[in-house]
Formats: C-alpha cells, sequence, structure tokens
C-alpha cells in the first residue's frame, strides 16, 4: 500500500509515534508523509533509542505523551 497515493488528507486529527531506530517505518519517510498529509490537527512524536515497536518498548514515555 503506498499512503502517499491511497490518503492524501484525513478528517480527524492523526498522530504519528515513532522510534528514530526503525528499520520497518524509517522516520525519515513518516516524516514525509506527516508533511504530505493534509488534516485538521496532526502531530508527530518520535522516540530516541527506540525502534518499530516504541509501545512497548518506551510504554512509559509513550503513555504520557499520548494521553
Amino acid at each position: 500500500m503506498n499512503l502517499f497515493t491511497e490518503i492524501n488528507s484525513i478528517d480527524i486529527p492523526i498522530y504519528f509515534c515513532c522510534g528514530d531506530n526503525d528499520y520497518c517505518t524509517p522516520t525519515k519517510l513518516i516524516e514525509e508523509y506527516y508533511n504530505f498529509i493534509n488534516a485538521p490537527k496532526k502531530a508527530i512524536y518520535k522516540f530516541k533509542y527506540s525502534s518499530h515497536m516504541t509501545n512497548i518498548e518506551k510504554n512509559f514515555i509513550f503513555i504520557i505523551c499520548v494521553k
């Protein structure tokens, strides 16, 4: 699936949480899509020293950011 061709806008807030060591979904790609997509509200949260499973690896920080 290529989100750049599938979804260019969304009518609800969208939040991206990513680990800076994620090789499955590189942060650079997430940043490109974040800048591309139109949404009424959007934010990106980057977690240092984390990879693809940020919500498990850094669950104590993840919970604080999501609240």
